[in-house]
């Protein structure tokens, strides 16, 4: 019976004791602690303050769907939703609503590239007709006034166009201007059958059976397209400064038979190029041509498309191509700024056809080319 006392006493404070352990109040903070983003490398981490968020990238970066992945209070929501895609053109805002549903805060974030770094924009939109048979590619300067011009494969076709032996239309040309590019019109290389014409000269002069569509930075010598035709092509335009990358959109239809300058079947499937070159200029090597540029000693820089990135595509494709210099060569800073260094850009609808060998029909469209300079 002495034992009844101990047990209620123990039941009550055992009672008292529960009725102190409440339900957790749900948390009235609304803050975003970390951001990071997936879809591009930073060049520094992330800013986060009071009511702000910075991500820093390089200027290249294409911002139009971009992830941001957010760690929140605990138990806060955000809107957006962490991790799903956004177009950072432009700052984005995003709220943050706490766990008790009571407070909310907005963050605008913001993707921010350095504006040191300039760059040239290729748009392919402006041209002129030479004497009413070929496209001719005109590049325009910051004021809006032309500056120079493309040199394209266009010149070569259009001594087979002259003699009849090959088609002779604007569009049947291996670079044309199209409707419906990426952004206005866009640059179409086409590779081109040259057979009827390797059937009439191919005997006393060097014509092959194909002419790649290309467009490049440089000039055209036509006293030797038809005896030298590869150093014919002369790549090349002064550089004042450092290039860093190389972005853009492109399609690309292979043709459906190869060819080889024996006019054999090869085997395999066309592939096109996109790539920069940056070398010095000398006395000796004022240009490089189509037998040297991208194996001349003179080299210092190169970005090309890598091969696992040369696929067909019907859709309008984004490339980024850094700039990288060769095994043991770097830009000569004084050189640079005397303009001692030429460099050319270069769009080819068959990758090996310098080489005269591709399929008729491989078509390359692209357009919004950029060039990134430090």
């Amino acid at each position: 019976m002495n034992q009844i006392p101990a047990i209620l006493a123990t039941l009550a404070l055992s009672l008292a004791a529960s009725g102190c352990i409440r339900p957790e109040a749900p948390n009235a903070e609304a803050d975003i602690l970390t951001a990071q983003i997936e879809g591009i490398e930073l060049i520094r981490p992330s800013a986060v303050t009071n009511d702000k968020v910075t991500f820093f990238a390089n200027p290249w970066e294409d911002l139009t769907a971009l992830a941001p992945v957010f760690t929140l209070t605990p138990g806060a929501k955000i809107e957006p939703a962490s991790g799903s895609k956004q177009d950072f053109t432009r700052p984005v805002l995003y709220t943050v609503t706490s766990e008790d549903g009571k407070w909310t805060k907005t963050y605008t974030v913001t993707v921010s590239a350095p504006s040191n770094v300039k760059s040239t924009l290729f748009s392919f939109e402006d041209t002129r007709l030479q004497e009413k048979a070929y496209t001719v590619f005109l590049i325009k300067n910051e004021a809006g006034d032309v500056a120079g011009e493309w040199a394209s494969s266009n010149v070569g076709y259009s001594v087979g166009a002259s003699f009849g032996l090959l088609p002779g239309k604007v569009e049947d040309y291996p670079a044309t201007q199209v409707e419906k590019g990426y952004k206005g019109k866009a640059l179409q290389l086409a590779t081109r059958s040259t057979k009827a014409l390797h059937d009439s000269f191919g005997s006393i002069m060097k014509v092959p059976f194909i002419a790649a569509g290309s467009l490049y930075l440089g000039i055209l010598d036509p006293g030797l397209i038809m005896a030298e035709p590869l150093k014919a092509t002369k790549f090349g335009t002064p550089l004042f400064q450092k290039p860093l990358m190389m972005t853009g959109y492109y399609k690309y239809t292979p043709g459906d038979q190869m060819v080889d300058e024996k006019g054999d079947n090869p085997g395999g499937q066309d592939l096109f190029d996109i790539y920069a070159i940056v070398y010095e200029v000398t006395p000796e090597v004022p240009f490089l041509d189509g037998t040297n540029n991208l194996t001349s000693d003179n080299l210092v820089m190169v970005a090309r498309i890598a091969d696992a990135d040369r696929k067909p595509a019907a859709e309008w494709t984004r490339f980024e191509i850094p700039f990288k210099a060769l095994e043991g060569k770097t830009l000569d800073p004084v050189k640079l700024a005397k303009g001692q260094y030429n460099y050319s850009v270069v769009f080819s609808s068959s990758k090996d056809g310098a080489k005269f060998i591709g399929a008729a029909g491989s078509t390359l469209l692209v357009d919004e080319v950029e060039v990134y300079f430090e």
